[in-house]
């Protein structure tokens, strides 16, 4: 209905949605030097969660990592991941009867976050760890949602019941991810994305656990 590029006005902030495959390869592959620097809203909304990530570092720092990190999105791994994708929708959808009435949006979000756990952390969600992951970023995401509704103009340091639950849930997440990170790996383990970047280094050596955390 509305084109290859829409652009989309939120107060005095134009952003455009790219619906055409060639603009998005444009964008991310043969240009990326001119475009891929992060908004500043997406820079002050995620920062807190995300740290100095892949997501949102840039310049020199962005590309080193990129670079160390890229076993993880070997062709194998990728497939790997989608080994597992495929077992986790099939327990999913094994449980399925015929006729009955379902909510496919909290499958959907379950299957993505079971998904997630085993393929980044080897963790699955039916353990202690796995709630704690859940809890949290249930309030992750109402946070996100609410900093949408709201067109992003409340500071994450206002101490607004919101702000403070996101507070709380980041260090949360923090805790679960800092006990992961520390506990022994056996070289037998499953190839998680985790155990990649444990394995992972540059001139610089391996990461810090601070690095870890934030990919």
């Amino acid at each position: 209905n509305y084109g290859k590029i829409v652009p989309l006005l939120f107060g005095n902030v134009e952003i455009f949605l790219l619906n055409d495959p060639k603009c998005v390869e444009e964008v991310f592959l043969q240009k990326n030097q001119i475009f891929m620097r992060k908004g500043r809203t997406q820079q002050s909304t995620a920062n807190r969660l995300l740290g100095n990530g892949i997501f949102l570092s840039e310049g020199t720092f962005y590309r080193r990592q990129r670079a160390t990190m890229q076993p993880a999105f070997h062709r194998e791994m990728i497939a790997s991941y989608g080994k597992v994708m495929t077992a986790e929708t099939t327990e999913l959808t094994s449980t399925w009867q015929e006729g009955e009435v379902r909510d496919v949006y909290n499958d959907f979000v379950a299957l993505t976050r079971s998904i997630i756990a085993k393929t980044m952390l080897g963790i699955g969600l039916d353990d202690a760890a796995g709630d704690a992951v859940t809890e949290s970023l249930d309030a992750l995401m109402d946070h996100f949602k609410v900093q949408t509704d709201w067109l992003l103009l409340i500071p994450d340091w206002l101490p607004t019941p919101d702000n403070l639950r996101y507070r709380k849930s980041v260090e949360k997440l923090d805790r679960l991810i800092y006990d992961i990170l520390k506990q022994p790996h056996a070289d037998d383990a499953p190839i998680t994305f985790l155990e990649l970047l444990l394995q992972a280094h540059d001139e610089d050596g391996q990461m810090t656990l601070s690095q870890l955390r934030d990919e």
